[in-house]
């Protein structure tokens, strides 16, 4: 009988072990968004931005369209420069969206030590009764290091036709440029 209790102590310890092991270096938030039974996908999330974004410039609202980027950016482009790279998007932008296109969604998550940093590539195409419109967009979800650094980094727009007939055509690289970058 005695042998048998310690066998079940015993395991019952190593089990313990196992579990803290395994969950040891995620945080209890992580853990707890596993229970989640529905989460948004990345490409819904992607299409949630697009249509904010969109809806944002068809309403000429500057203040949403810069609340979307972080504070990173803000601070490294600065608030009035960023302002302005906006009025030229609203500017730019014209018709009403009629359809969104279903986009390519990258997302990467960095690891480390159980710190997260997730961030997202979105390509986008928009329909409008005025002409289509390709976006790129770039932007970190998540950065359990540094929060400043959540929200749009670059946002790229480009009509249609301007991608189609550029040869080799390439969105700037988002690791150096940031803010609103418009293709004409």
């Amino acid at each position: 009988m005695k042998g048998l209790i310690k066998k079940r102590v015993a395991l019952s310890i190593i089990l313990t072990g196992v579990l803290f092991l395994i969950s040891g270096c995620q945080n209890k938030e992580d853990i707890m968004k596993g229970f989640n039974i529905f989460p948004k996908s990345n490409t819904e999330k992607a299409k949630e931005y697009v249509e904010i974004v969109f809806n944002a410039v068809s309403e000429e609202d500057e203040d949403a369209i810069f609340d979307l980027f972080s504070d990173k950016v803000k601070e490294e482009i600065g608030e009035e420069e960023l302002r302005s790279q906006i009025k030229e998007l609203i500017h730019f932008y014209e018709g009403t969206e009629v359809q969104s296109k279903e986009g390519v969604v990258e997302d990467r998550t960095h690891n480390e030590y159980g710190a997260k940093k997730i961030s997202m590539k979105v390509l986008y195409g928009i329909e409008t009764d005025n002409g289509d419109y390709e976006i790129a967009l770039t932007y970190i979800a998540r950065s359990d290091e540094n929060t400043g650094e959540e929200g749009f980094e670059c946002l790229q727009i480009a009509k249609k036709e301007t991608v189609e007939e550029t040869e080799g055509f390439l969105w700037a690289d988002y690791e150096i440029y940031h803010g609103v970058i418009i293709f004409e």
